[in-house]
Formats: structure tokens, sequence, C-alpha cells
């Protein structure tokens, strides 16, 4: 079964992109509350819902009322079984359907709970009543029609084609529309539909990626209705009503009318929390509110309406975290709800429900502030997971990045002002930060306690500690994850690389270095070379010109540019987006011939794989790390001004047990060593990765066993930490464009560079 192979994985750079920008007046105060002591919770998970109003005993007046997220026990046995799918039945039961992977040739155990009580009972030999005959078949989805029957969609294995079969009475199905999934003459595939619905009079609503078709049982199309784009093949957002579709669109949820396909209604997505399309769930309640639920948490509008109501906060459940995905969210009978959560693959299933308490306080007492300039998927996840053991804390993540996510320099500045007066958040991400002024300046509290925990507990990779602990034994800064830059090509082009002077003299019949802009070589350079630049601790103006010599040879050798135009990056294959660090994947570059050497910045094994297939077709090639370096990711650090500085402690050491650490967050490898072993050990067989470009393709596949003990074995070499004040890199940016367009001298550029960043520590002094 093609569970989507990237889904997990285009979910996740998706949200990366996708940040809140915040005031930042918010970040004053240190959180809101006295001092708590340390507690455990009651193993709920609560989350904010409808509001009842109440004194409290110093005369204040405290909304009351929250969602509480409990857990489901789950059918026997169903560990590694896929889900397939969650919904009310005919008898007004709630049923579930799991496949399992009986045998290479087969999948032939699909099965059925109905839920009784608080248990499942198993409809035995219902996959085998139900199937079709004669062919080898992977379900995709069961459902239940507006018109009262059962309903389900499977691809066959030998041609890859999709089927539309309804369950007869007597258990035996039928096929429906079979020419509307055919493949067209002279195409390879037919329709693959990422969703299908049976409205009450028996008609079908097919699903693809930008839009809907509705088909009488004979086949006949009656009318198309357009949606927003689905990047993935097994899900779509959206769900029929007896005279309306409801759907996802560009500027908010468009309601259609079934008779003839008109758009009745957009309701803007005005004051709902979402981030995209991507793994939301649209759905009905039983009073005739649409429900839409998602990362960041489930909001209502009445029948009728437009405003959008926030029922339960995302943020202090399951919904938030960042190593499941959302597969089903659906009304329950008594004002409750009904949540299916998967790992990779559409396995282990956490099945939640969500009951609501009125006794509950409506927002958490105290607040534990987390900031960053980006969002992060390790601190959601620690957020998450912290707020299910302390549900008297909120913890409000923000980060200080706009729409696009990018970081203005007037931000930086604002959050310096504001941790250099005592204030700012509880808990800091200090990636882009300069963390060590914070340091120097009493702003940080040591941590070599929440560290002799984590070493005692949770052992972390001993030279990431080491890289991080002062002479005196203090620890101020600790980064959760680490991304490693690797290197593939012949001798002489990695022998280059060890030295600014070895980049500039380079010869070689391609480019050192594949094109880029002028802003992702220069940070590529200071990120390979960060030692030679930076190392001394100050950076001088001879340096400076040595550095911008050397990106001026790359850059004249590979004709890169300012900004490319839309024509050229069309024909190049190329962008002008600023990479971190300025490493982009290079590696096919490599592949086609065109530089000397590739380049990966590996953030997890996803990221392993088109690697390693490219380093496979060239065995004249070798792969290294580039000068032993790495990136600390999610550098964590406490305000030492923080008004609960257990709570914040606690929080950080958190980020580094096994629980965070296991999942896979493309956000870094873990340092966690237990972690890295669960890591390694697990085999995401049949997962697969390509790229391509106009005639260029590569693809690959999870690499096996030996393999993966290989790259955690490098992973566990790199000793050089690469700590790059982003500030400073902005500055460096800026002031060298003119140089590298050879209108001012290399002298010039680093005089003007070297001015700047002296003022600007200065200012921090």
């Amino acid at each position: 079964m093609m569970w989507n192979r990237m889904r997990g994985l285009w979910r996740r750079m998706a949200a990366g992109l996708v940040a809140a920008g915040i005031v930042m007046g918010n970040l004053s105060g240190c959180g809101s509350g006295k001092e708590q002591e340390m507690g455990g919770g009651d193993g709920q998970n609560v989350s904010g819902g409808n509001r009842m109003e109440e004194t409290g005993g110093d005369g204040e007046i405290a909304a009351v009322g929250r969602y509480v997220e409990v857990e489901m026990g789950l059918p026997q046995d169903v560990g590694e079984d896929r889900f397939v799918a969650l919904f009310y039945g005919r008898d007004g039961n709630l049923e579930l359907y799991m496949a399992r992977e009986e045998g290479p040739e087969d999948v032939s155990g699909v099965r059925r709970f109905l839920r009784e009580g608080e248990d499942w009972r198993l409809d035995e030999g219902w996959w085998d009543r139900v199937k079709p005959q004669g062919e080898l078949v992977d379900i995709r989805r069961v459902f239940f029609g507006l018109d009262g029957n059962y309903y389900f969609t499977v691809m066959t294995r030998e041609d890859y084609v999709c089927h539309l079969y309804q369950v007869q009475q007597e258990g035996e199905s039928r096929e429906l529309i079979p020419e509307v999934f055919q493949a067209e003459e002279g195409k390879e595939y037919g329709l693959i539909p990422t969703k299908v619905e049976v409205g009450k009079n028996g008609n079908i609503l097919v699903h693809t990626f930008d839009d809907c078709v509705y088909y009488q049982p004979d086949g006949k199309k009656l009318f198309s209705m357009d949606k927003a784009w689905s990047g993935t093949s097994e899900s779509s957002a959206g769900y029929l009503t007896e005279e309306e579709f409801i759907t996802g669109a560009e500027s908010g949820v468009a309601r259609y009318s079934l008779d003839g396909g008109k758009l009745v209604e957009t309701i803007p997505y005005e004051g709902v929390k979402r981030e995209s399309d991507e793994g939301t769930v649209l759905f009905g309640d039983r009073s005739g509110g649409i429900c839409m639920a998602g990362e960041q948490g489930l909001s209502r509008v009445n029948p009728g309406g437009s405003l959008w109501e926030q029922i339960i906060d995302g943020s202090l459940n399951t919904m938030g975290m960042k190593s499941v995905y959302l597969e089903e969210f659906l009304a329950g009978e008594d004002e409750d709800y009904f949540a299916a959560f998967v790992g990779e693959g559409g396995k282990g299933l956490m099945l939640c429900r969500y009951m609501y308490d009125p006794d509950m306080s409506a927002v958490p007492p105290v607040t534990l502030t987390v900031y960053g300039l980006k969002d992060n998927s390790t601190v959601r996840q620690t957020a998450v997971l912290f707020q299910k053991d302390y549900p008297d804390v909120r913890v409000e993540v923000l980060n200080g990045a706009d729409q696009d996510g990018n970081v203005s320099e007037d931000t930086i500045r604002a959050l310096n002002t504001e941790i250099l007066g005592g204030r700012g958040a509880d808990v800091l991400i200090l990636d882009g930060l300069p963390g060590k002024a914070y340091q120097e300046k009493g702003i940080l509290m040591d941590l070599r306690d929440v560290f002799e925990t984590v070493q005692r507990e949770n052992p972390m990779m001993e030279q990431v500690l080491a890289d991080f602990t002062e002479d005196d034994g203090s620890i101020y800064q600790m980064p959760a994850r680490i991304s490693v830059p690797l290197i593939m090509g012949e001798d002489p082009a990695l022998k280059a690389i060890e030295s600014l002077e070895g980049m500039k003299r380079y010869e070689g019949e391609v480019p050192l270095i594949y094109t880029s802009t002028y802003a992702n070589m220069l940070r590529m350079v200071a990120s390979i070379r960060y030692e030679e630049i930076f190392g001394s601790g100050t950076l001088t103006e001879e340096m400076l010109i040595s550095y911008l010599e050397t990106v001026k040879a790359l850059t004249d050798q590979n004709h890169a540019k300012s900004m490319f135009t839309e024509e050229e990056m069309e024909k190049m294959y190329i962008s002008n987006h600023e990479v971190p660090y300025g490493i982009y994947g290079s590696d096919s570059r490599f592949d086609q011939g065109l530089s000397g050497c590739g380049m990966m910045h590996l953030e997890g094994m996803f990221s392993v794989i088109l690697f390693e297939a490219v380093l496979d077709k060239h065995p004249e090639a070798r792969q290294d790390t580039i000068n032993g370096i790495y990136f600390p990711e999610v550098l964590a650090g406490v305000n030492q001004n923080t008004d609960q500085p257990d709570l914040a402690k606690e929080f950080v050491r958190r980020m580094f047990t096994t629980e965070v650490q296991k999942e896979e967050l493309f956000d870094g490898f873990a340092v966690n060593l237990e972690a890295q072993q669960i890591n390694c050990e697990t085999d995401k067989e049949g997962v697969s990765v390509g790229s391509g470009y106009g005639d260029y393709y590569i693809g690959g596949s999870w690499p096996d066993l030996e393999r993966r003990k290989e790259i955690y074995k490098i992973i566990r070499t790199v000793s050089v930490p690469v700590v790059v004040d982003e500030t400073v890199m902005r500055m460096i940016v800026d002031g060298a464009e003119e140089y590298l367009d050879g209108k001012i001298s290399a002298e010039q550029a680093a005089g003007g560079i070297y001015r700047q960043v002296r003022l600007y520590e200065a200012e921090r002094e």
C-alpha cells in the first residue's frame, strides 16, 4: 500500500515555513502567576472550550469550563495495523477499521470493530464477506454514505487503479462508476481520488487534488466544485450534508448547493487558528454547525453564522503534537468529540475523546512562555507533553517570524532590548540569537543541575555536552538537536573545502560549488569555515577580506547573482530563497556533473535518502563531514529573571528526554543516545523519496539498517559547533553585495561590514 510516502515530510516542511508574528510587548513579565510547586497531573489532558464565569476567592472573575482529552482503549492486537477509518455507522455505533498486512502477496486483514460500551467488538469475517474476488487489492478507505449504505475504495496492485464498491445488505459488494477511475488512452494511471463520499440520493462525490466532481450512480457527471488544493493523495478537507457540500477554499470554508453545484457562500477564516489545509479535518456536528480540526485545535461556526469560535485549544493536547497526524475528527452524541491520530505510515493509532468539564478553569492559571525566532517542532512536542503532566500550566510558545517565516533585524533588536532590560520569556530558544552575549550579561540561568539529571537519566552526546559546558562546569545553553552537513566528491574537491585559500584557488573542470545566490554562498562559506573565520572570538577586518575574496572567487566560477530572474530560475532550476546555513541539496548537481562536490544539510534520516542515492551512482566519490562541523539546533536556555524557575528548568529537561527525542521531527538529529538508538533501529520499509526537474530525476528508499548505523556513526564524530549570530550574518550579506557585483573593493566592503559589527557588539556591552 502506498500510504503517501512523503506525507509526514511535506506536512512538517509546510508547517516550518508558516509562523505567526508576535508583538514584542507580549514577552514581558516572564509568564503569569506565582512560582509553583512542581507536581504531576492526573493523567488527563485539558484544553480550552466554552466558558462560564465564577468569582474567585480574591474577588477576581475567573473563567471556567474546558474540554478534557482522554485517551481511549484500542481493540486488542492492532498495534501494527494501519488505520483506515473511524465513523458512526448504520446503528449509531462508532466503527473502527484497521488493515493488517498478513503476507507479502496480500493485504487481506482488513478488520471492522464496533464500539460497545467501553470495549470494541470484532466483526469476524467482515472483509472476507465484502472484499472483491479474484484480485489483489489494498484498502484505501471505508465510509458510511448518507444514503444508509457502506462503501469502500481499494487500489488494485497489478494496474494501480482505484475502485469504488458498495456493500450490499447480504454482505457482498458491487462496483460503482468504474469508468471514472480508468486511465485515459495514452496515460499510465487513472484518477486516484483523495476522498469519495456518497450523498442521500446515492449520488457520488469524487474529490481530486483541486476540485470535486459529483456523479450519478450510473456514472453520469453532474457538475464540479472547486476546493483548496490537497497535497496528499490520502485525504481531502470537506464533507457532504443532505443538501450541501462543505469544503476548504483559498480564503475560507465554501458552502456549495448540491442543486447544481453553485457556491452559496464562503465563510472567511477570520478569527480561526490554522496553518494550512494540510492535516485539517472539516466535519459537521449534530446541530448543523461547521467544525474545523487541526494542529491549532477545534473551531466551530454556528449554522448560518460566520464567526468562528475556538472550542478546543490544540496547544494543550495531542492535536498540537508534531509526531502524529490527525486522520479523523468527529462529533459524538453527548457534546463530545472523537479523534484518531496515527504515526508514520498510518500506524501507531491513538484514539482520543474530548469531554467538556464545566468545573475546569478555562485557561490554566499559570503561563510558562517559551520564545524563539522561528517556530520549532521539538518545542511544540515538548509543550504538549509537558501540559499533559501539568494541566494547570499553559505553555505559550511564541516566535518572532512573520507570515513567511522570516525574521527582521528590528525584531531581534527589540528582543535584545527586552531581555537585556530584565524582561522576556521564561524559556529562550536561542537559535539565531546572541546567546553568548546574554550569558556574559548574566541573563541566562546556570543549568548544570538540569544536565546532571539529564546525563543520569537520559544521557546525551558527550561532545555536545562538553562543547556547551564552561570551564567552571556551568551550562547556560544546550542544543536539543543537531543537524550535520555532509559532503561528497573526489579528493581534490574535498581537500579544497578544508580552507578559505583552498576554496579560492580550486581549479577543476566544473565549479567547486554549484551556483546559488550571494546570500546563500556567503552563509555557506561562513558555516563550513566557521572556525577559520570566527574561531578567534573576534571577527577581524583582515579575515573579512579573505572571506569575501573566497566567496567572490566561487561566485565568479559559478555565475552566482544577488537575485535571479524568473526566467533564470526556471531555466536553471534554482531559487532565490535563503536556506539555513546556505547549504541546500546540491548533491543532485554533483550527480549531473555540474559541480566538483555536493553538499546536503542533514536534519534527520529522511534527508539522507537522496544523498545516499547519488552516492550509490558515484563509486569514484566519497562522503565525509565538512571539517567536523555540526549545527546546534533548538538551543535552550532559561531567563535568569523568570518568576518560575522550577517550571522553566523542568521544561528544558523534558526537551532532552527520550520521549521527546525519539521522534523524527525534521529539525535535527536527537542528541539523546537512547533516542538515537531507537531512531536508527526504526525501519520505515517502503518509504521512498524522489526529486526531479527538467529531464533529471533521482529517487531513493529508506536506508537499510547497516546504512543507518553508518550515518549515526558519522553523526557521533562531529565536534565543532557552528553558531553564527544572525544579526552579524545579515550585516555581512547586506554589506558584501556591491563587492560581489564588482562595484567596490574587498577592502571597502570589509571595512563597512566591520564597522557595523563593532557598533552592534558595542550596543550589547
